[in-house]
């Protein structure tokens, strides 16, 4: 089989075709590193780089270096936006920073988590006054083309864009809070509904924004928003095709007919019930296959919807990458390999970033993984 560039292998695999190995992808806001891995790997490697700081302050991820994604042949490079020019970071106390969104989060350890929820007591009148953040903010954008442009035309790499804005339901849930945002679902009620036509709005003008600046250079963007749980649904398939899928549609269809992008879009946890529906609304490829949720399953999920999806991740990060040996990581890594590359359909990534009880010598057992040799 002849050699195909990194973009080739990429777009190959996403039509479900087989190429000379997997795309590789590392790096991106759902497949990178906290920054306690990230530090012990460079340390293991004996690499002369900095310890960074968390570019995302909530799951303290880092920027990969270039010298790593080269050194594990790495096929994707990442675009995601900046911070707008008119958000000040407010710090209530030393460990805590209100987000531009009104959320406010307090660093409990390893991440920030969420302490208060800016709607949980407004109304539906108090939609229409909330500062909203300005989704077409020039500071989001800026330089944002010509850094995608240098990748599309003085690399072969595939360029691939992060997300603009939160999801629909990580998005309530973060401002409504969990409880009260689920009971507002449940009942469908009045301020359920304007929320979510709201912040559609604010996405689909971010999306805009974002798309003209970088659209021409992109290969697929990613969206990302929380359906699941270790079990099952977070909420009904019904209530879901009542009321998110229909906003998603139009989300997806809205990104396509700006720029010619594939669609990834992640969901942890058992959403095996919405994968047909995710599938109706344009989805390209499903993130991240998590192996340990009810239904979810490489075997499964590549005979159910192999034909009309492709996938990324599926690698165990649970309990097989903190927990195994590096020969454990390597050959499960390969197995998830063989099963899901048959027929193309296959982006090779960790199940989500990489937590920092990882070890760094599994970190490199997983990325050597798909460059061993034959399938």
């Amino acid at each position: 089989m002849r050699a195909f560039s990194p973009r080739e292998r990429l777009l190959a695999a996403i039509r479900h075709e087989e190429t000379d190995r997997v795309p590789i992808d590392l790096g991106g806001y759902l497949a990178s590193v906290h920054k306690i891995a990230y530090a012990n790997l460079i340390d293991y490697l004996k690499l002369p780089l900095p310890k960074l700081e968390p570019w995302d302050r909530v799951q303290q991820i880092v920027d990969v270096d270039e010298s790593i994604l080269r050194m594990f042949e790495v096929d994707t490079r990442h675009i995601r936006l900046n911070p707008p020019d008119g958000y000040t970071v407010m710090e209530p106390t030393p460990d805590s920073y209100v987000d531009e969104w009104g959320i406010t989060r307090k660093f409990t350890g390893m991440y920030s988590d969420i302490v208060k929820n800016p709607l949980a007591e407004a109304t539906v009148a108090d939609l229409d006054s909330y500062p909203w953040p300005d989704p077409a903010d020039p500071g989001r954008f800026r330089g944002l083309r010509e850094k995608a442009k240098d990748l599309y035309f003085n690399t072969e790499f595939a360029v691939i864009g992060d997300p603009a804005g939160y999801g629909l339901v990580e998005l309530g849930c973060g401002m409504r809070g969990y409880e009260q945002f689920l009971i507002d679902l449940a009942l469908e009620n009045q301020f359920f509904t304007r929320f979510l036509d709201v912040a559609l709005g604010i996405m689909k003008t971010m999306w805009m924004h974002y798309l003209h600046e970088v659209g021409d250079y992109l290969q697929a963007v990613w969206l990302c928003d929380d359906f699941g749980t270790q079990q099952g649904m977070l909420f009904s398939p019904h209530l879901f095709r009542k009321h998110i899928k229909p906003r998603y549609k139009e989300l997806v269809q809205h990104i396509k007919s700006i720029a010619n992008v594939k669609v990834l879009h992640h969901s942890c946890g058992s959403i095996v019930a919405i994968i047909d529906d995710l599938i109706e609304i344009g989805i390209d490829v499903l993130n991240p296959v998590q192996p340990l949720a009810k239904g979810m399953q490489a075997e499964s999920i590549k005979e159910q919807f192999g034909s009309r999806l492709a996938f990324h991740g599926a690698i165990d990060v649970q309990q097989l990458m903190p927990r195994g040996t590096p020969e454990m990581v390597f050959e499960e890594a390969r197995r998830i390999i063989t099963i899901m590359s048959k027929g193309g359909g296959y982006i090779f990534a960790p199940g989500h970033n990489i937590q920092p009880d990882v070890p760094p010598e599994n970190i490199v057992a997983l990325l050597r993984s798909p460059c061993a040799g034959e399938r």
